[in-house]
């Protein structure tokens, strides 16, 4: 939506890319982080409530809001929630450094995650890992560890 008018997907790109560092179209078949996703929520929420493994977080656990869990409640809110509202990337990862963390690990496929933290905090350290062994070796050298 640019000017109030919802336009091809390709002319967007072509608008804002003027106004941005890259424009990536993004594949979505889902409403992901609208309301529209609220019945998937109601339905996942009575999952996760049911799910007894959920416990007080052993080490910080944020939410898409940038809010760090106080507990397990907290936890099942945010799981059963995600998906509905926006992420808010830059909130999340501020939280995360005024809480002190300085090192993250993005496990799984890419390096989206690591570009965008590193946008946001030029000063922290940040490393995809998409496989076990480089989660393995990056934990490794994280802890200090050889």
């Amino acid at each position: 939506m640019l000017d109030g008018k919802i336009d091809k997907p390709a002319s967007v790109l072509e608008a804002l890319a003027p106004r941005s560092l890259r424009v990536l179209p993004l594949g979505m078949n889902w409403p992901i982080h609208s309301e529209l996703m609220r019945p998937v929520a109601s339905a996942i929420a009575r999952v996760v409530e049911s799910c007894r493994s959920i416990r007080d977080p052993g080490v910080p656990f944020y939410g898409p809001d940038g809010s760090r869990a106080n507990g397990e409640a907290d936890i099942r809110r945010f799981l059963g929630t995600e998906f509905l509202y926006p992420t808010l990337w830059n909130s999340t990862i501020e939280a995360m450094v005024r809480d002190g963390h300085r090192a993250f690990l993005e496990v799984g496929p890419g390096d989206m995650l690591s570009k965008m933290t590193r946008w946001i905090d030029r000063s922290i350290t940040c490393a995809p890992a998409g496989t076990a062994a480089a989660v393995r070796d990056l934990s490794r050298i994280f802890a200090g560890r050889p």
